[in-house]
Parts: C-alpha cells; structure tokens; sequence
C-alpha cells in the first residue's frame, strides 16, 4: 500500500498534473490511498497557508488510519511553503511510517534554504526521493549529503503517446507559446523572438496560450498581436481538447522560462509526444528533455532560436529531421521512465512487507 497525502487538481499545474497522474499510474499493479487537498473555491488569497493546513490534517489522518504504517508520498513545496513541508516531514519521522518526497522544484537543487536544509536533516534516513533527472538527484547529493537515496522518474511517464504525429514533410509555418504569460515564463522573449524572425522577413503565424493575470504582460501580448492580427493570436487558458488542438496548430514551441523553479516542464514532452520541436532556456532539468542543439542560455536565446527556425525554414527537410527527432527524445524518455516506474513499484512493495 502507498498513502499519498498531496494536491491534486484543482489547481492544474504541471506539479498537481504529475501527482494525479502518479496516483493512477500506480494504483495498476499496488493499492493507492489518495489523501487530497484541493483548491476547491478558487480563491487565491491565504492559499498557501490553507494548503499547508490541510496537508497536516490529512497526513495525520493517513498514519492514524493505519496501524502497519504504509509508505506516505508527499511533495516538497519551494520558497516559504518548503516550512509548511518540514512540518508534515516531522510528523511523519516522529509517527514512525516510511516517507517518499518527490521534488518538482529546482531552486532549492541550485540553491539550499534553511527550511529544504532542516527538511533534509530531520527526514528519517530511510526517505526515498523521487528527482526527475540525473542532474537533480546529484546536486541534491552534493547540497544534502552523499547518504540522500534518490530514485529518477521523468515526467515523460506520464504524458501519453499522441495519435495525432505529424508528417516530416510537414513545413514550419507557425510558433506557438503555452504557459503561464508571465516575463518569467518567458513570454517576452517570444515576442521578441517573433519580430527578430519578422526583421529577416520570415513570416510565421504566433499562436500564444495560457492564462495572463498581469496587465502590462497582457497589453504587451495585445500590442504585438494588433501589429499583424491575420497571424497572431491569443487563445487563453487551454485544456483538453483546447489543448490538443493547438498542439496540432502550431509546428515549433518555444520554452524560454527564466523561472527559478522550473525544474522538468510536462509542456516540454507534450510538444515532444506529437513531434513537435522546443527551443527552450537550460533551466532545471530542460537540458535532459531535449537535444543540445535546441536549449540555450536566455540570454541569447532570442539570437540563437531565431537562428534555429531561420534554417528551419529555409531547408524543409531540416525541420523534417527535427520532427523525427522531437518524437525520438520522448520515444527514448519513455522507455526509460516506464523503468524506473517499474522499479519504484518494486521499492513500495519491498516497505511494505
């Protein structure tokens, strides 16, 4: 049995995406007990602080429901919420039950606080933690200590294969933007990379999605659609069938996140599954997603991926070996995710007995 005490959708992030999906991925071959903690009222205010909260009250409810104490799956939370985290961590030390932390964040791998810091050092020894590549489980072995047990499971196992693959002789028409419209997702360095292409008389349509809270984001993102509305639009928040389709309209992604915490984008092999390339910054675990050719420092990543798309463009059967190779890096990221999911069952079973 595996108890996990975590957030699942709503909201719907990456992190509560993979959680869900961990869920029920796992409950094939073992017994999942779901203690959930959702944002059911759609407030943000004191959102944080309420989760915590409730985290604590189900993991309480998890070690008392059980008298043979069953592993117990939870995340880490970043920033000030990792406090909120060491607390479920010390309940479940003093409570005796096998812990597994998964780690979607990767501000704390470059960069210790004090709270990830008292979380490592107050974990019981035998805690599992899940990283979502090589690089993240060695610098947390490096910032930690050697003795952390880390376990790597790629997003990747997570993301169904698409039926709807695109042809190699498919030509490069249109960019596309999915995320969070925010500067540290990236959205103005799309735009700029857009009329960089415009200035060297590449024309190409820009589909942008994703839910915009700022205003000034969003008037940048209405001004650059209002110089050439005939090929550029917004199309908000996208999920679902929303989504799936504009995978299928747009021929190239662009991931230039500056974000601190970005640590394994789910968008990232959602493009990949449906071969659709990702020029992307090298942030987190970015790097291992895609080839090196297409992730770049942000600060010339609008230089390099115009660079990238202009010979795209240029030599369709260029684009055509990208295609082919975007639904290679999810094909292989597959296989070896399906592994060590396997052996992360293996693991639960063996805490159980």
């Amino acid at each position: 049995m595996l108890k996990i005490v975590a957030v699942f959708p709503p909201p719907t992030t990456g992190m509560t995406h993979v959680t869900k999906a961990i869920a029920e991925r796992l409950s094939e071959t073992i017994d999942v007990r779901r203690f959930v903690v959702s944002k059911t009222d759609g407030k943000a205010r004191f959102w944080s602080f309420r989760k915590h909260l409730a985290l604590v009250r189900q993991l309480t409810r998890a070690i008392f429901s059980d008298p043979q104490k069953a592993p117990v799956y939870i995340v880490l939370d970043a920033g000030q919420g990792a406090w909120g985290s060491l607390v479920l961590v010390l309940l479940a030390k003093l409570s005796g039950v096998p812990l597994i932390i998964h780690h979607h964040v990767f501000s704390y791998v470059e960069a210790p606080t004090l709270a990830t810091r008292s979380v490592f050092a107050v974990a019981p020894a035998n805690t599992l933690h899940i990283t979502l590549c090589p690089c993240m489980a060695d610098k947390l072995k490096r910032l930690y200590g050697d003795s952390v047990r880390t376990s790597v499971l790629s997003n990747a196992a997570f993301i169904a294969p698409s039926e709807a693959r695109r042809s190699p002789a498919r030509a490069l028409n249109s960019v596309g933007f999915l995320g969070n419209i925010t500067r540290e997702k990236g959205i103005l360095l799309f735009l700029e990379t857009m009329r960089v292409l415009e200035d060297r008389d590449i024309t190409l349509s820009a589909i942008i999605a994703g839910p915009i809270s700022d205003v000034e984001i969003r008037s940048e993102v209405d001004a650059f659609i209002a110089e050439a509305p005939e090929r550029r639009s917004y199309r908000g928040p996208v999920y679902g069938e929303d989504k799936a389709a504009f995978y299928q309209d747009i021929d190239a992604l662009l991931f230039p996140s500056q974000y601190r915490n970005e640590a394994q984008p789910v968008t990232i092999y959602e493009a990949l599954a449906v071969g659709c390339p990702v020029l992307a910054t090298d942030r987190g675990c970015i790097p291992d997603q895609l080839p090196s050719e297409w992730v770049f420092d942000q600060e010339c990543f609008v230089a390099s991926a115009g660079i990238a798309i202009s010979g795209w463009v240029r030599r369709h059967e260029n684009f055509g070996q990208a295609t082919r190779l975007a639904e290679q890096f999810y094909s292989d990221a597959c296989r070896e995710a399906s592994r060590s999911l396997a052996s992360l069952v293996s693991v639960i079973k063996k805490a159980n007995k």
